[in-house]
Order: structure tokens, then sequence, then C-alpha cells
């Protein structure tokens, strides 16, 4: 037979369950009911005793972890487990105050504990049986300055008002799907610097007031779904941004409700905005004078954004555009002066499909800015040389970070080049061969891997028989001709002449050019080979298996 009692330690509330009552005839004709009577402590023991006749029948040990089978982690909620005699006793140690919530669980209305790190257990056994917590009740948490984090179990739909007010040392809590309400003063004056608020929360009062945030995800900007409240409302201010905290600097909304007119207006300090849900429609200033915007991410499910949504953000560097977006109205990036990039998910041709507003031409920032067009292929040199050294091409990773933008870093030989955060040198031969193919139009012919490039190059196994090949190639024409490679360098030799040449492999290809630099070409046409002033380069490109 199970006994299941509960103990809450910190009040010294001993809360028993209910047993069923027999006949009882006194002595030893009684069929014992036996139950707590003297509820055991960390420091003192219990006993047992009979709830019909009242005789002693034995004692319980302090609590303890070798008399007792502990079930559970929580230093601010175990079960201690005692066995005698077939007879188990079931001792509820509980840090949480709770009463009978109106939702079929209970809500905690105090704690009692010392802990730092507290994790409230998804249920609770107390007077009703075994519930689970479903609401943080008023104040519950008010001035417990020593917790530096809080775990909440998943069956919360509630935090109430104050819940965790003056949770000064709070850094780190955990809102779990499922909460629906969070209430006026919620986390005032926290040391709350992250926040992820979950798309099923409905309501939401002045929860952040007197916090110092610095990155919040939420799922609607104003109070509840479609407020025209601004996002002031949730930091204390319903109708400005004035109690925007000036540590924020990134928002994320979640859900699939509109940005709202104004909701941001004048939100200075906000640097970053992330829609990531979705939101179909940004309405009309609803970011007017972010002044300390620089980045922003629309979602893919954006259609519109109204007119002066963007209006002077003037330090707004770089956006990103779905392709989604259908419509941009007049002056949505007025005075937008400092935007240099927009990365756009699209094609060129998707862009030109947009309908931007061209009143008084106050969308010039944005039609201005450098314009990067979604690739799954990442940009290469030859790229660049074709875009007049701009490459218009942009990828996101799984972290949507940006990647593949080329950038030329280093101006004195036009070599060096970023891609993302890793740099790339061309050798100088390479280079030259790119620029001496380009003048010639020849870059298309260069690259593709089919062709065989001015009648020198046929595709072989491995760089011994293309340098037969190409020695066979000139034999009527060019005595003893021969072409080795060694070292880093292919070798072109005819009787006492020779010259050495950087060679580059790229995807199982060699690229190497004759130029000018090295005083050295071959003339076919007249059939030998001479040093002289070149009236044009010779590209040479073979491709081979990398052995």
């Amino acid at each position: 037979m199970k006994k299941l009692l509960s103990f809450i330690f910190a009040l010294c509330l001993i809360i028993p369950c209910g047993f069923m009552l027999t006949a009882c005839g006194g002595g030893n004709n009684c069929q014992h009911e036996w139950s707590v009577s003297g509820y055991p402590t960390m420091q003192n023991s219990g006993y047992v005793s009979c709830s019909l006749c009242g005789q002693d029948g034995f004692s319980l040990p302090q609590l303890n972890e070798t008399d007792y089978q502990v079930v559970g982690t929580n230093p601010d909620y175990k079960i201690y487990k005692y066995t005698k005699d077939g007879e188990t006793f079931n001792i509820a140690y509980n840090n949480f105050e709770v009463l009978f919530d109106n939702d079929n669980g209970y809500m905690i209305t105090n704690y009692n504990g010392n802990s730092t790190n507290v994790v409230v257990p998804e249920t609770i056994i107390d007077v009703n049986g075994e519930l689970p917590v479903s609401r943080i009740s008023d104040e519950a948490f008010l001035n417990k300055t020593q917790i530096t984090s809080i775990s909440l179990p998943n069956g919360i739909k509630n935090i109430s008002n104050g819940a965790f007010r003056g949770c000064s040392s709070l850094n780190s809590i955990n809102l779990p799907e499922g909460i629906e309400f969070i209430g006026n003063y919620a986390f005032t004056n926290t040391a709350l610097t992250e926040v992820i608020i979950p798309s099923s929360v409905t309501m939401i009062g002045n929860a952040f007031e007197d916090c110092n945030l610095q990155k919040i995800s939420i799922t609607f900007t104003g109070s509840y779904p479609g407020s025209v409240a601004k996002f002031g409302s949730i930091f204390g201010d319903a109708n400005s941004n004035d109690r925007v905290p000036s540590s924020l600097k990134e928002v994320t909304i979640t859900g699939s409700y509109d940005i709202q007119a104004y909701a941001f207006e004048n939100a200075i300090n906000i640097e970053t905005i992330i829609l990531d849900g979705a939101i179909r429609t940004i309405n009309q200033y609803a970011f007017y004078e972010c002044s300390g915007l620089k980045n922003v991410v629309l979602n893919n499910n954006l259609v519109e954004i109204k007119g002066c949504a963007f209006e002077s953000c003037v330090s707004l560097e770089e956006i990103t555009i779905s392709k989604s977006v259908q419509t941009i109205g007049n002056a949505a990036f007025y005075q937008c002066n400092s935007l240099e990039k927009v990365y756009y998910m699209g094609s060129k041709t998707e862009w030109n499909a947009i309908s931007i507003g061209t009143y008084n031409d106050n969308n010039a920032k944005l039609n201005n800015a450098n314009r990067y067009y979604y690739s799954e292929t990442a940009p290469t040199a030859v790229d660049y040389l074709n875009n007049n050294k701009q490459i218009n091409t942009w990828h996101y990773d799984n972290n949507n970070e940006v990647l593949w933008t080329i950038n030329e870093t280093n101006c004195v030989d036009d070599k060096t080049f970023e891609y993302s955060h890793s740099e790339v040198e061309l050798s100088n031969e390479y280079w030259e061969m790119l620029l001496s193919a380009k003048s010639q139009g020849m870059l298309g012919m260069l690259f593709d891997n089919d062709q065989t490039q001015i009648e020198m190059v046929t595709s072989s196994a491995n760089k011994e028989e293309y340098a037969e090949k190409l020695a066979n190639y000139y034999a009527d024409v060019a005595t003893a001709l021969s072409v080795s490679f060694a070292d880093g360098k292919v070798t072109l030799e005819q009787t006492a002449d020779s010259v050495q040449l950087d060679y580059v492999e790229i995807d199982g290809e060699v690229y190497y050019t004759l130029t000018k630099t090295k005083a050295f070409t071959i003339d076919s046409t007249n059939s030998q080979i001479y040093e002289e002033t070149i009236t044009e380069y010779i590209t040479v490109k073979h491709i081979y298996d990398v052995q």
C-alpha cells in the first residue's frame, strides 16, 4: 500500500493525503491505517501512527538520500520515498507554494528557496493530487535577487503581473511555446539581455520596463496582434517609443501580423530589424526616423512596403528584400542617405517587375544602391572581369550570413579578392591571361571545357601526354620544341631558347600565358619562334585529368 504526503519545507506546512477509514475495534483488533503523524525534516525524524486507533507504529528517519529513495534532482522539488513492511510513504519536498488554478493546474504563488538556477517542475503534488503547473502568479518571485536563471515547464500558459519583478540578477529565462499571456512588469528590473517570446503569446503588457535588453524576438509589435500601440508599449509607453532602452540593438518579428503604421517610429537606437515570419505588409512610417537602423532583413512572405516605411533611416546601410515583394511605395526609402547595398532574393528580371514609387524620385537611394541578385553559384574572377569589376551575386548559408559577394581589396595589382571571410590570391600569369583573353573577347571560349584554344591544345590524360602532343603539333614549324612541367613551372624550349612560365591548376585544368612581359611568342603564320614586341597575347589552356 502506498501513502502520498506533501511537505513544504520552507514553510513547514504539512499537507497529508486522505485515507480510507475502516471500523476500528481498538488494540489488537484494529486493522491499522498507517499515516505520518510526525513529519520528518532534514534535521528531525518523524513517526507513523494509526489514523484509526492512534497507536504509534514506527519512526521515519530524517530526510536523506540513504534511508529514502529520492526521485528527481531538482533541489527545490524532490519526492522522498520510504518503504517499511510493504508500506511506501511519499513525501514531497517543495519550495514552491501553489494554489489550484482554474486552468486545471497549479499556479505558483511564492518561491521559498535560495537557488540561483531555478527549475520550475512540470507537475507538483498537492492536496488536489499531481497536476501541471499552468501559471506564475502575481509577484511570485518578487525581488528574488539571487536568481540568475529560470527554467519554465511547457505547461505554463500565464505569467502574471510582476511575476519576476526585481529579480535583478536574472539574466536567462526560457519562455516555452504555449504561453498566452505576459503581464505588466513581469520582467521589470531584471538583468535579461536577450529574450525570445513564443508565437503562442496573444497579449503582452509593459513587461520589460526598466530592462537592458539587447536582443528581442517577438511575434507582434504592440500589446496584441493588430494593436496600434507602438513597439514601446512592452517597455512602458503605448503611445511612443521613448521608453525603448538604448541597449536594444536587434529586433526580430516572427509572427504573421502586419507591421503597423508608426510601430517603430523614432526607435533611434535599434540597429537591426529582421522579419522572420509570415508578415505581408509593412505599413506607412513603420520605421520612420529610426536613425540608428543599419541593417534590415525582410521575410519571404512580404508583399508590400508602403510609402515612407523607412523614411529618414539615415544610417541604413543595407537591406535584404525577398522576391515576394510586389510593391514599394513612394518615399519608402526617402532620405536613406547611407543605403549602399540591396541584397535581392530574386533575379534582375524579377526586380524589374516590382512596382517602385517614383514620385519626385524619392526612392533614388534604393534604386541607386549596389544591387546583388541571388545565386546558387559562387562568382569567379571571370565574372568579376565580365561585370567590370562588380560581382552582383550573393547567397545565404544556414546561418543567414551573406556569402559570395566579391570585393576588390587590393587596388595595387587588381588581383586580390575577398570571398566572404577568405582571401584568394591570383597568380600574375593567371591574371594576365584573364586580362588578355578579355581584351580579345575570348573569355567564353577560354572557360568552355570542350573548346580548344587557338588550335594549340587538345584534351590529354596528363601533362606528359599534353607536352608530347604540343611538340608534335609544331614539329613541322618549330624544330625541337619541347614542353615540360616541373617545380610549378611550365618550360618551353627550342634549341638554345627557352622560357619558364607559372601555370595554375583549376578544376582539372592548367592555364598559362605567353605575354610580352616574357618577351616570348609563337608566330604560327611565319612558322617561327622569335623575341620581339608582340601585338597580342597568346593564352594557353590545357585540359587533363589530375593525377
